[in-house]
């Protein structure tokens, strides 16, 4: 799945990505191999610990983790993110997602786990269109799929 997220944000030495729902960092920390800089948002203290152990671990010194709402964050950011990958939770990006659109990142990847959570938030991504999806049976002989899908600014 990491390798299906990295190849569909086409990333390069100018990139500035933002991953929000980061987790432990797995994307964040794969998307700094490529980018100039990441910022990963999680609001789980524990998560996010992890992640800054991942960080040193890997001694990636291109990313910055922040352990905050990604509401929180998107509401008190001034940064510029031409790159974004959110992985929310089961429900959906939520009340962030008109907050993400405001950005204006040019690509972004939205992983989900629910593909009705999914289909009711890409509906809201207006200005934004489908570039390509990718299913992911990360949880085989279940009725789970993981969706990889690459949203493009339109127009």
């Amino acid at each position: 799945m990491v390798h299906a997220v990295i190849s569909f944000l086409e990333l390069n030495e100018e990139d500035d990505v933002l991953d929000l729902f980061c987790g432990i960092g797995n994307f964040s920390l794969s998307a700094a191999k490529f980018a100039k800089s990441v910022t990963g948002v999680e609001g789980v203290p524990l998560a996010i610990t992890c992640a800054i152990q991942n960080k040193k671990s890997h001694q990636i010194e291109n990313v910055e983790f922040q352990k905050t709402s990604v509401l929180s964050f998107l509401k008190t950011t001034n940064e510029k993110y031409n790159k974004i990958i959110i992985d929310p939770p089961r429900t959906g990006v939520g009340e962030s997602l008109g907050l993400v659109k405001k950005l204006a990142a040019e690509s972004i990847v939205y992983v989900s786990c629910d593909v009705r959570a999914l289909t009711n938030d890409l509906k809201l991504f207006k200005g934004y269109e489908v570039a390509k999806v990718q299913a992911i049976d990360m949880s085989p002989q279940t009725h789970h799929v993981e969706t990889v899908v690459l949203l493009k600014k339109s127009g």
